[in-house]
């Protein structure tokens, strides 16, 4: 368990900051019919995954006053994932995996680790 001191949350709170950006990648699905066969919810694409995915994020603040000297910040990974939709339509999803990090001054090898939670809207399939 990890516990966070009052000040380490509140300067975490009062050094939010949020970059604009576009994110796009390509998702294959593996395992999806042993999951079927086993009786496991794929629904909502729930299943293991390796994606090739790609960002390109604004060097500049929309909230914030954190500044870069880099104007845009081009990321692209090769992921493995893992995401679940619950029958309620809770989703929550887990990718890592090695990463090429690119700007206008440096380019760097890296780890792209991401966590999603959310909820999905619409007909359950």
């Amino acid at each position: 368990m990890l516990v966070l001191p009052w000040s380490a949350v509140l300067i975490a709170i009062r050094n939010l900051v949020c970059f604009s950006g576009l994110q796009a990648d390509f998702r294959y699905f593996i395992n999806m019919k042993r999951r079927k066969r086993k009786g496991k919810n794929i629904s909502g694409n729930s299943g293991n995954y390796l994606s090739f995915s790609n960002e390109l994020v604004s060097g500049d603040p929309l909230v914030g006053d954190l500044s870069y000297n880099s104007s845009y910040f081009y990321n692209t990974a090769i992921l493995y994932g893992i995401q679940r939709t619950r029958p309620k339509g809770f989703y929550c999803g887990v990718s890592f995996g090695p990463a090429l990090l690119n700007d206008e001054i440096d380019t760097d090898f890296g780890i792209w680790a991401d966590v999603r939670l959310g909820w999905v809207i619409g007909k359950k399939q």
